[in-house]
């Protein structure tokens, strides 16, 4: 029979080791509507489900968060990416004005009058360039002067080329500002540097006396580069850690939760050609309730992070805290950490040595938090959930008639944990018109399963348990067309510690009958035999 399953991943089974509580809608009438619970088709007088772990979660582990090993054994692995930063929003070429030039006016009078000047490229501190692919640039030239004067200035770029093509300016209006878009031309920076910019002053047919000059100043605008190639100096990265939201525990459990062997794995992922060093010194959190961990100390440290050495490369690395490592993540993981808070520290090229760099306009660093939780410890009060048919009105058309009527549930429990049981019986519209049980004291409980040394389930347990309806729960089912089971899990020996582990086949196998007496005496019975069952 397929499983149906009401409610969020989490819910369905990641709280079977507690990182939620069962929700306490399930246990108000007024908001169980049939839109909660599709229905399983089974005639009377048999009832029969079966909630088997690894089936719930194929049916809606629509994030493939559960992981299945060889051995069946389960494990929930869950990503969450602390940050990333990307070059654009750290490596940054301003705006550039270059020093003005003041040139006397004998001096650029005649025909074919070229100065050459060379000046530093101040990108950012300690950087050493040696060129620069762009996207696209914008150059200006400033021109103001007391010279009078009809010739042209030709401003040449040596160094800014493109399918080798100088770029070049031809200025007319001596008195303003000539600009001039460039796209996927390359910077060189090298040829008499680093970081040295040539460009030269070509004046033709121009004249002017002693007493008047003219100033130039060159401007580098928009640059928006494609690579960036040179030694980009020692740059802060700046880490946007103030608080990273762990989403599987953004609702609130409030149950008991522990896990035996719980692991944080932190995975950098670095397209910058530049070493980084990573720092992560302490590490605490708040849950649902603002409640706050202590403060751990972390000692993350990679210097470097493995970076790429060619272009459009990435390069990968990992550290991982476990219980060896890290003795304190067991209770760290107790406190269901909502928010997570670093003190962080990140630096491109920390040791200052000089190297060859290369930034992408696309490069980026990556820091990703994985929470590998297997799922062995203890948890409290975590909800499976199924719905069968039960059409009352229609198999009961008189339920006037009936004196009598007694239910025979028959669970046989195949999970290491103890169980409790309860049943709603609901109309067409998903309203709940009666349960087995007022309150939940009086749930059928059913000890966990018989394990092995491994943990494994090898015997199931198994429960009879009948229950008697009077003429006015009778009149309660006029209108009942299915019944919904919940299903409690708690973990034996809690209070002892008692450590369980959870596999993809453990299963709680749910029959009910129905033996109805008025007019006519109906028996129905709902197993063959008495055994007990096992895997």
């Amino acid at each position: 029979m397929k499983k149906i399953i009401k409610t969020s991943i989490i819910v369905i089974f990641l709280s079977v080791i507690g990182l939620y509580s069962c929700k306490k809608e399930y246990f108000e009438f007024d908001k169980m509507r049939k839109e909660k619970w599709q229905n399983v088709n089974m005639q009377l007088p048999v009832v029969n489900t079966s909630l088997v772990l690894r089936d719930i979660l194929k049916d809606y582990d629509n994030e493939e968060l559960f992981v299945v090993d060889d051995e069946g054994f389960l494990s929930l692995i869950y990503n969450q990416t602390a940050f990333t930063k990307y070059a654009k929003d750290l490596i940054i070429l301003n705006d550039l004005d270059l020093p003005t030039d003041n040139l006397a006016g004998n001096t650029i009078s005649g025909t074919n009058i070229t100065i050459t000047n060379n000046q530093n490229f101040q990108s950012f501190t300690g950087a050493q360039l040696n060129n620069i692919i762009y996207d696209s640039l914008t150059i200006s030239i400033s021109v103001t002067n007391s010279m009078t004067t009809t010739g042209t200035l030709i401003v040449q770029f040596p160094g800014l080329t493109k399918n080798g093509s100088m770029a070049q300016i031809f200025i007319t209006n001596f008195s303003g500002t000539t600009t001039q878009l460039y796209t996927g031309y390359t910077l060189d920076l090298a040829t008499n540097g680093p970081n040295n910019i040539q460009y030269n002053y070509i004046f033709d047919g121009c004249s002017g006396s002693v007493a008047q000059s003219t100033n130039l100043t060159v401007s580098l605008k928009n640059q928006d580069y494609k690579l960036i190639n040179g030694f980009v100096g020692n740059q802060a990265l700046d880490l946007p850690l103030d608080s990273i939201n762990v989403k599987i525990f953004d609702k609130k459990f409030e149950g008991q939760l522990y896990f035996q062997n719980p692991k944080i794995q932190f995975l950098m992922e670095n397209s910058f050609g530049a070493p980084i060093k990573i720092q992560l010194d302490n590490i605490s959190s708040k849950d649902y309730d603002n409640v706050y961990s202590p403060i751990y100390a972390l000692n993350f440290l990679k210097n470097p992070v493995n970076y790429p050495t060619i272009v459009g490369q990435l390069a990968k690395d990992s550290m991982l805290f476990d219980t060896i490592s890290a003795p304190w993540i067991r209770d760290f993981i107790t406190y269901k950490p909502k928010y997570i808070f670093f003190d962080a520290l990140a630096e491109i090229n920390p040791d200052g040595a000089i190297g060859n760099n290369f930034i992408l306009d696309t490069s980026n660093f990556k820091l990703n938090m994985r929470f590998i939780l297997p799922l062995w410890g203890r948890a409290e009060y975590p909800t499976l959930i199924d719905t069968t048919k039960l059409d009352m009105a229609k198999d009961y058309k008189k339920l006037d008639e009936i004196t009598y009527l007694k239910f025979r549930l028959d669970i046989n429990n195949g999970m290491a944990t103890e169980i409790r049981v309860q049943a709603y019986f609901i109309d067409t519209n998903g309203v709940a018109q009666d349960s087995l049980f007022l309150n939940r004291s009086q749930w059928i409980v059913v000890d966990g399963g018989i394990t092995n040394g491994d943990g494994r389930v090898v015997q199931k347990t198994r429960k009879i348990t009948e229950i008697i309806y009077d003429r006015a729960k009778i009149n309660k089912l006029e209108h009942v067309s299915d019944v919904v089971y919940v299903v409690e899990v708690r973990t034996d020996g809690i209070e002892q510690h008692k450590l369980v582990k959870f596999y993809a086949s453990d299963a709680v196998d749910i029959k009910m009958g129905i033996h109805v007496k008025g007019a006519t005496d109906f028996d129905f019975t709902i197993y063959e035999d008495d055994t007990t069952s096992t895997n």
